[in-house]
C-alpha cells in the first residue's frame, strides 16, 4: 500500500488543486515544489521552465556528503532541507516522479547522511542521480525505484566512465503499462498516469 499511495500523491501533485497538510510552491529561493501528506513527503517533476533547464544541467557537483551528484537536481536540496526537516515527522517516506524523483533520492540520501534515514524512498520514472557513493549511502535505506516501460527519462544522465559514473542507486521494478495509441511522443512512457497504473496492476489494486 504504500509505493500505491505514493504514485497516487505523486500522481496528485500536478493538480494545482489538491490540498496538502503543507505545501511548498517553487516560489522559494531553493525552487523546490513538494508537499507533505501524512507521512509521505512529495516531491513534483518537470513543470516550470526552471525545472526542465535543471534536467538539462547534467555536470556533476562533489557533496560533501552524498559524493557526485548531479548538479541540476541538487540544486536547492540542501536550502530545503535545512527548511522543512525541523518540522518533519520521525521516519518520512519521501517520493517523487521525474525530477521528483530524483530529488526525493536525494532529499532521503541526505537524511541518511545526517543519522536520519527515511522510512523508505520511492521513486517513479527517476533519472540516475549521482555516483557510487550515493549509493553507498543509501544501501541501508528501502528504495523502491519503478521504471515503465522504455523511459528514457531513467537512463540519463548518460554514463561514461570514468568522468561521469552516474548509476541508478538501486535495481529498478520494470512496469509494462502502454500509452494510449495515438500517444507517440519520445516521453511517452514516462506519462505519471502510467505509473500509476503500473503500480495499481502489480499490487493487485484498482484506482479508487
Amino acid at each position: 500500500m504504500i509505493d500505491i499511495d505514493a504514485v497516487r500523491l505523486c500522481a496528485a501533485i500536478y493538480d494545482p488543486e489538491t490540498p496538502w497538510a503543507s505545501l511548498w510552491k517553487g516560489t522559494d529561493p531553493d525552487g523546490i515544489y513538494a508537499a507533505v501528506s501524512a507521512n509521505y513527503l512529495v516531491f513534483r517533476g518537470s513543470v516550470t521552465g526552471a525545472d526542465w533547464a535543471r534536467d538539462f544541467r547534467a555536470n556533476p557537483i562533489m557533496h560533501p556528503k552524498l559524493g557526485g551528484v548531479e548538479f541540476g537536481f541538487m540544486e536547492g536540496i540542501d536550502e530545503f532541507a535545512n527548511k522543512v526537516v525541523p518540522s518533519l515527522g520521525d521516519n518520512p517516506i519521501v517520493c517523487g516522479h521525474s525530477l521528483g524523483a530524483a530529488r526525493a533520492v536525494l532529499f532521503g540520501a541526505l537524511l541518511a547522511a545526517n543519522g536520519k534515514p527515511p522510512a523508505a524512498i520511492v521513486a517513479f520514472g527517476c533519472p540516475k542521480p549521482g555516483f557510487l557513493r550515493l549509493s553507498e549511502i543509501l544501501a541501508p535505506v528501502s528504495i523502491r525505484s519503478y521504471k515503465n516501460r522504455f523511459d528514457p527519462v531513467t537512463d540519463v544522465p548518460l554514463t561514461f566512465y570514468p568522468d561521469l559514473p552516474y548509476i541508478q542507486p538501486r535495481a529498478q521494478i520494470q512496469l509494462d503499462v502502454k500509452p494510449a495509441p495515438d500517444d507517440f511522443g519520445f516521453f511517452a512512457d514516462h506519462h505519471v498516469n502510467l505509473y500509476v497504473e503500473g503500480v495499481e496492476q502489480c499490487n493487485g489494486e484498482k484506482a479508487q
